[in-house]
């Protein structure tokens, strides 16, 4: 069929990896394919790599997923073996920048093993520093494409600090047509630009998502805040289980030990629906009010009357309490987790 000269460039690029010397800058557009849609051979094959640079989003002891996508795998690899003291620049969808759990991984901006399991492939960690961004995520240049680009560039070698400069693009006008053959001179007389500086939206937690930071000062507090006006991240994720978790408090009162009776919800969770409701003692301590996204409205929450059970540390959110810790500080909770385990 005429087709055999592909192979020269399939040779190509398997073999220029292996024989190429580190160098001091890496540009690329990795492909962007969340996990999920990995076929499952690729996965199964991939799975060290992911655990080898620390990018398995684990769920306990044994399990895991990876919930970002091959383009934070494609990062970690440009800089842990083609660029270990340069610079990586990439063209990433815009959930590497504030995808909450998926992305949390890539924005400790350190490269290590944190799996047992890979041991073996013990390696030096690596940090790399956020240098700058371009966010074209308002600008949208990919219309056919589900999620939206930045090009982030990383300094390897060096730890993060924060915040780094960006540049927001978006068009001079609405609906304002971009050639894909148009110059890049005659692309910026369309566009119009905005700096920011980019930080952790929690500065006690550099993985929260990464944003634009808003000024500090008194015109900022009285006049108009440049840049989006609501920002948001996932509070959490329980795989469609959201009826073990969701439950309202049907006690009126505390018992002794701080205890109070609860009724879950199962006909809230994508997979619980088929589940009988469960009537039980718990610890109050770690029970949270339950916020929805249905409850959110301009400047107010509206009171679900839910509650959520969250075994995290109470002054540490993103820490989850171990199993020993929660036997000996609830026992109660830890024996209704363990009964919804096996159901």
């Amino acid at each position: 069929q005429g087709r055999d000269g592909v192979w020269a460039h399939v040779i190509e690029q398997s073999f220029a990896p292996k024989v190429l010397e580190p160098v001091d800058v890496v540009v690329g557009n990795p492909p962007w394919i969340s996990w999920k849609n990995l076929p499952s051979g690729w996965r199964e094959r991939s799975e060290s790599t992911w655990r080898r640079w620390g990018l398995w989003q684990k769920k306990g002891k044994t399990g895991g997923t990876p919930m970002g996508d091959i383009s934070t795998l494609l990062l970690a690899r440009s800089i842990a073996t083609y660029s270990p003291n340069g610079i990586v620049a990439l063209l990433l969808p815009e959930g590497a920048l504030i995808n909450d759990p998926g992305n949390r991984a890539l924005r400790r901006a350190s490269l290590e093993s944190i799996d047992a399991h890979v041991d073996i492939y013990a390696e030096e960690t690596i940090d790399f520093a956020p240098l700058f961004v371009d966010d074209f995520s308002s600008l949208n240049p990919f219309p056919d494409a589900a999620t939206k680009p930045v090009a982030l560039y990383v300094q390897s070698g060096k730890k993060a600090q924060f915040p780094f400069p960006g540049i927001e693009w978006e068009r001079a006008r609405s609906r304002v047509s971009l050639a894909t053959t148009m110059r890049f001179k005659e692309a910026r007389e369309v566009l119009k630009t905005t700096r920011h500086e980019y930080a952790p939206i929690d500065p006690r937690d550099q993985q929260s998502a990464w944003r634009p930071a808003i000024k500090e000062g008194i015109e900022k507090a009285f006049g108009r805040v440049d840049g989006p006006s609501y920002t948001w991240g996932q509070g959490f994720h329980t795989r469609g289980a959201d009826g073990i978790f969701f439950c309202e408090i049907i006690s009126q009162d505390p018992y002794q030990g701080n205890l109070v009776r609860i009724r879950t919800r199962p006909d809230l969770g994508r997979n619980t629906k088929g589940l009988d409701p469960v009537e039980t003692l718990v610890e109050a301590k770690y029970l949270w009010p339950l916020v929805r996204g249905q409850d959110v409205k301009p400047f107010i929450t509206e009171d679900s009357g839910l509650y959520c059970i969250v075994p995290h540390d109470p002054d540490n959110l993103t820490k989850v309490i171990p199993r020993k810790q929660l036997v000996g500080e609830a026992p109660r909770l830890y024996d209704y987790l363990v009964l919804q385990s096996h159901l």
